[in-house]
């Protein structure tokens, strides 16, 4: 997780990006929820404020939706004979590209880590009730 935070932070201070959507921000702020509840479960924490709940639902190749768009207005000017590949275009691909697979990633692991900490926390009660 933190090499894929740090290859977002790294892009994002060595290049000019666009803001942040909203989706990016949902996917974010379900990460963010997700790992809390993950640290929650270790510390044999109850959850009383779940914030993963509709607000933060994103479906999983949501972010890729922005590099296919630029992706296929490439190909249609491809296409139209214009083969020359301009800087804004470029860059532009290249975030919509990097940020949606390590946003996707993110989510991935911190699903993976939730599942994981939640069968931890299952064990050790179920340990507890037997001594």
């Amino acid at each position: 997780m933190v090499s894929a935070i740090a290859s977002i932070g790294t892009f994002v201070i060595h290049h000019k990006t666009t803001a942040a959507s909203e989706e990016f921000n949902r996917v974010v702020l379900k990460i963010s929820n997700t790992l809390e509840i993950s640290c929650d479960h270790l510390m044999n924490k109850k959850n009383k404020k779940i914030r993963t709940t509709q607000h933060t639902e994103v479906p999983k190749d949501s972010l890729l939706k922005t590099y296919q768009k630029l992706s296929t207005l490439r190909d249609e000017n491809i296409r139209k004979g214009n083969t020359e590949l301009d800087l804004t275009t470029l860059h532009g691909l290249q975030e919509a590209y990097l940020i949606a697979n390590h946003m996707n990633w993110l989510q991935s692991l911190s699903e993976n880590l939730k599942k994981t900490t939640e069968s931890y926390q299952q064990s050790r009660a179920i340990a507890l009730e037997r001594s």
